[in-house]
This record gives C-alpha cells, sequence and structure tokens, in this order.
C-alpha cells in the first residue's frame, strides 16, 4: 500500500487527483486576501502593468479599450453595453449610454488613472479628472487612500503641478477628487453611498467648512455645473458654478455641532454609509428644479432634505438645461463608494 501510494506522489498523481476532483484548493489565508486593496491592485498590475486600455473584469479577465481615437468614431451600436460588451464590441465614444438607466456596482476589477481629456479616460463609463486615481473592484470604488510617498508617480506630477500646495506637495492628490461619468443625462435622478474613512487635515487654507460630498449634474466642464451633497460642517447644500464663479442655491443644517476647522474637522461620522441623491429636472417654462435627499442609514429610507429652482436671473446667469455628465466630487478626505445609479425621468 504504501509503495502504491509512493508511486503516486512520484508520478504526480497523488497531487493531480484532488485538483482534478475538487478544483484547486486555495489556502484560507489566500481567499482571505483576494478582495483587498492590494491584491487588486497587484492583480491589475501583473495582468497588464496598469496599462491604460482596459481593466479586468469581476471573474479576472482583461477587457481590452479601443484606443481613444477609435472609441469616437465607434458605432452608437455599442452605447450603453456593459464593460465586457464593449470591449468586444470595440468601445463607443461613451457619449451617451442606456436611454433610461445607468448602474455601476463597482464589481469590475479597475484603477482609472486621471487624464485631462475625457475621451482619453481607459474607462468607457468613467473619466477621473482630479485626484490621481480612481481604485474599483468588489464592489466598491474609492478614492486615493492614505499618504503618497516621496517619489510616488502621482506625488511627483501634483508636487510640480498647479495644485502642489492643495495637495500638500503631492502627498495627497485626492484632496481634490473629481470622478465623472460619461453618460449625458437630461432630466434625472442619481444617487451613490459614500463612506468616510478619514479627514485629512492639511494646512492648505481651501480645506475648510464648504468640503465635502457631493454628486455632480448638468456637467459642461469643470467651471460649469450643478453639485450637491452633504458639507464637512454638517450643512446640505446646492450649488451652481457658472464660468468658474459660484452661486448657493440652498443650504440647511442637517447634522448638529459646532465645525472647527482646527478641532473639529468634520462633523459627518466616519466609517458609516451614506446616501446621496440629486434629482434635476427642467421645467415647461425653461427653469431647473433641483432637490437633494439623504439615506442617513443605509435603509432606503431617502429623505428630500432641500430643493430650489434655477430661475435663470437669481443665480447667475441662464441655467444649464441641456444634457451634461453627472459625477462624484470630494474633498479633503478619504472616500469609498457604492452603487453608483443614474434614472433618467420621463
Amino acid at each position: 500500500m504504501l509503495r502504491f501510494i509512493f508511486i503516486l506522489f512520484a508520478t504526480g498523481l497523488l497531487v493531480a487527483i484532488p485538483i482534478v476532483l475538487f478544483g484547486r484548493i486555495v489556502p484560507t489565508q489566500e481567499k482571505s486576501t483576494l478582495n483587498t486593496r492590494d491584491a487588486i491592485l497587484a492583480k491589475q498590475e501583473t495582468a497588464r502593468g496598469l496599462r491604460p486600455d482596459g481593466i479586468l473584469d469581476r471573474f479576472g479577465g482583461w477587457v481590452g479599450y479601443a484606443p481613444a481615437s477609435a472609441r469616437v468614431q465607434a458605432s452608437d451600436e455599442t452605447v450603453g453595453l456593459g464593460a465586457s460588451e464593449a470591449g468586444e464590441a470595440s468601445n463607443s465614444a461613451a457619449e451617451r449610454f442606456a436611454d433610461k438607466a445607468f448602474y455601476d456596482d463597482f464589481s469590475a476589477i479597475a484603477v482609472i488613472e486621471e487624464v485631462s481629456d475625457i475621451t482619453d479616460s481607459s474607462s468607457p463609463h468613467w473619466w477621473v479628472s482630479a485626484g490621481g486615481h480612481m481604485l474599483m473592484g468588489s464592489g466598491m470604488a474609492e478614492t486615493m487612500q492614505g499618504t503618497r510617498k516621496e517619489g510616488d508617480v502621482w506625488q511627483q506630477k501634483y508636487a510640480q503641478g498647479e495644485q502642489a500646495d492643495v495637495t500638500d506637495n503631492g502627498a495627497h492628490p485626492q484632496n481634490a477628487f473629481r470622478v465623472v461619468q460619461r453618460g449625458l443625462w437630461g432630466n434625472i435622478q442619481h444617487d451613490v453611498y459614500f463612506r468616510i474613512a478619514r479627514i485629512i487635515e492639511s494646512e492648505h487654507e481651501q480645506r475648510d467648512a464648504a468640503n465635502g460630498v457631493f454628486l455632480m449634474s448638468r456637467y459642461v466642464d469643470s467651471e460649469n455645473l450643478y453639485y450637491s451633497g452633504i458639507r464637512v460642517d454638517g450643512t446640505i447644500v446646492i450649488k451652481k458654478k457658472q464660468d468658474g464663479a459660484y452661486h448657493t442655491l440652498f443650504t440647511k443644517k442637517l447634522y448638529d455641532g459646532a465645525y472647527d476647522r482646527d478641532s473639529a474637522a468634520s462633523l459627518l461620522p466616519l466609517d458609516k454609509w451614506i446616501g446621496i441623491r440629486t434629482i434635476v429636472e427642467n421645467t415647461l417654462d425653461g427653469r431647473v428644479d433641483i432637490a437633494v435627499a439623504i439615506d442617513r442609514d443605509r435603509k432606503g429610507n431617502w429623505e428630500i432634505v432641500g430643493s430650489t429652482t434655477d430661475d435663470g436671473a437669481t443665480y447667475g446667469g441662464a441655467p444649464f438645461t441641456n444634457d451634461g455628465y453627472t459625477g462624484i466630487r470630494s474633498d479633503f478626505m478619504d472616500v469609498q463608494f457604492e452603487d453608483y445609479t443614474v434614472e433618467k425621468k420621463e
């Protein structure tokens, strides 16, 4: 009997038989680390060296993207397809997705690097315009987390750029995080859940009560858009940025307490999932109605906490009535996101 077992071991059959019968046996420790941030980054880097022309899907397969020029010239037939389908269909310019809705559960594994032009984004769905990168996978997306080491690629880039002071000499590119969803939308309801992991207590003067987590709507460019959400001083806000000038359309105190830059840098809870939702609709007389809602405890109980109307006269110039992009903005914090949804309103 022992001789028989020895023969099986020597020929490799003793190892091969259980693999054939039961599949690869994965150690418990390996299983527990498969979905960590480091594992996702390592898997992405191993697969294609963080190349900007694709991602790993949730099954570990490579989803290749066509070059930006090819995406621009692609047919509308691929618009609205999932990541894998879009990759196989050469990927459209992603100027418009499905007519009714867009949803991302962030299960596809990807590191979406910041680029200056939306057409150069490695993702057909997302464009990171500021903040270094967005990491996504296993049901969650997040800004950069922690502090960039001296010599890190993004640390060097930001240290040498116009945002050096804002990003603490490149140590925290996520101090000004902006990610745009690449579909064009008109009347919509869109929402996301966020969890603040850390407030970055930078010495820069732009770290103040107005920082927070916001949804961007009717985004034309970085100088023209609406945004609404929750500030670190516990205030709900709806704002309009037009030609670079900010206009406050609505504010309301939501979280109790007194904000203090040094002793109470944020009144928002850490490590708690909170939902924010924005509803944007044109009126028949050419105005834009905007409402914001929150789900405080992630139980699906959405509460309208503020609303306003951009009449084209009170707040700067004409309202943004044309279709635009949506997206997420956060300031001076490490944040994680789940379940980004855009729904068209009839």
